[in-house]
């Protein structure tokens, strides 16, 4: 036996090993969100609806204010303690959740809820990330990444149908439901192994400087401050309409919360099954490609907006939701691929946060348009001119840049 199976360390092959099976069930877990159907009603019946888009403000901000602080965390104790962490919060936070009966309880909840989110967010992603670079398969982010990504698409398309016919029974199920998920998912967490790479031991002073080093991991090079602005921006235009635009888009059109459930279901089945089937195909999503096709998906989803009919907004909802996975799946290894190991956690959830800014911007910036205007549509029109002003012209940069040094390597 080795010295380093008689101490119980495992070797970095064994770390891939375990960790790989370890995701897909963390995936499938973080997946079952069987509240999405029913949390708008759950909450109207304590709360206003305007109490409603503020707690959801409050989740937000809450992350916003400890991304950077939780990225830097990760770092330093250990991407896999800051997940367990993680998961931790977020199960109190839906125990409060399932508790809430007035505005102060469910500003708890929001309140737990954003700081579970910013613990999970950069640390999660980081420890997938170091896990395969460990192993010299940094390379394989991106198909991994699909391949989880599918999972949870799967997984959320399933527990949104399940509940459905769980809340039919009452609200309260549906939730449950979701903190029993969200148990197994800290439990399964437990099951991972920090990777070595890169590790340092906590203290204040070190904790001061790992926030600064990973937010200047975004600035280091004129090439990385383009492909990070070109990530914030994608991430947060597509993700304000995930979360916020999206679903009253589809409910103006007529139809029924089934036939919503069935829609969002399917897209992101659909969505999934298309990145998992294209990354498998090595020459298709390039970069080259892939930083002009996603800002033309979202200018051709977005900018018909005021014209949208009720089958035409299926197909702009369908692009948007696509750009907002392709952020996960493809623009992520880019971004990880130019961060250094010990400052990626702090550098992803850098990130993260600036998308949750351009999120509160967008969000706050549209509840008064669309009081005016009387429909979400106008929405769509306003961010499709905003695209085509500044990603696609900084698409189409970093595009020509990598065909450039495409004719380069094949000199």
């Amino acid at each position: 036996m080795s010295i380093i199976h008689a101490m119980g360390v495992r070797t970095s092959s064994q770390i891939y090993e375990r960790n790989l099976r370890i995701f897909p069930f963390l995936e499938i877990f973080r997946g079952l969100l069987f509240f999405i159907p029913v949390w708008v009603s759950y909450e109207l019946q304590y709360i206003t609806l305007g109490q409603l888009a503020f707690l959801e403000a409050i989740i937000m901000g809450t992350q916003l204010l400890l991304e950077l602080p939780t990225g830097a965390l990760a770092d330093l104790i250990g991407k896999k303690k800051t997940v367990i962490l993680g998961n931790v919060m977020y199960c109190v936070s839906l125990i409060l959740y399932a508790v809430s009966r007035d505005y102060s309880a469910f500003i708890l909840y929001a309140l737990a809820n954003g700081i579970a989110s910013a613990l999970i967010s950069g640390a999660y992603e980081a420890l997938l990330y170091d896990t395969l670079k460990e192993n010299g398969k940094e390379h394989e982010f991106s198909g991994v990444n699909s391949k989880l990504n599918l999972i949870t698409q799967i997984s959320i398309a399933s527990s949104i149908l399940l509940g459905g016919i769980i809340g039919s029974f009452g609200y309260i199920y549906a939730i449950w439901a979701t903190a029993v998920s969200a148990f197994f998912c800290f439990l399964t967490s437990f099951f991972l192994i920090e990777p070595f790479i890169d590790t340092e031991k906590f203290t204040v002073r070190r904790y001061v400087h790992q926030t600064t080093e990973g937010f200047h991991e975004l600035f280091k090079t004129e090439y990385i401050k383009r492909i990070s602005l070109f990530y914030i921006l994608v991430g947060g235009i597509t993700w304000v309409f995930n979360l916020v635009f999206n679903v009253p888009l589809i409910t103006e059109q007529g139809f029924s919360t089934l036939q919503i459930g069935i829609i969002f279901a399917s897209i992101r089945v659909v969505n999934g099954f298309v990145l998992f089937k294209g990354l498998r195909i090595g020459t298709l999503f390039t970069k080259r490609r892939i930083f002009f096709i996603l800002p033309i998906i979202m200018a051709v989803s977005l900018l018909p907006g005021i014209f949208l009919t009720k089958w035409t907004a299926i197909i702009s909802v369908m692009g948007i939701l696509f750009c907002s996975t392709s952020r996960w799946v493809i623009l992520s290894e880019y971004t990880n691929n130019e961060f250094a190991s010990k400052n990626r956690a702090t550098a992803i959830s850098t990130l993260s946060m600036a998308v949750g800014i351009i999120y509160v911007i967008a969000s706050l910036a549209a509840g008064p348009i669309m009081q005016w205007y009387g429909s979400v549509k106008i929405i769509y029109s306003l961010l499709g001119v905003f695209t085509v002003v500044t990603i696609i012209p900084l698409g189409l940069s970093l595009s020509r840049e990598h065909k450039i040094i495409d004719n380069n390597k094949m000199i």
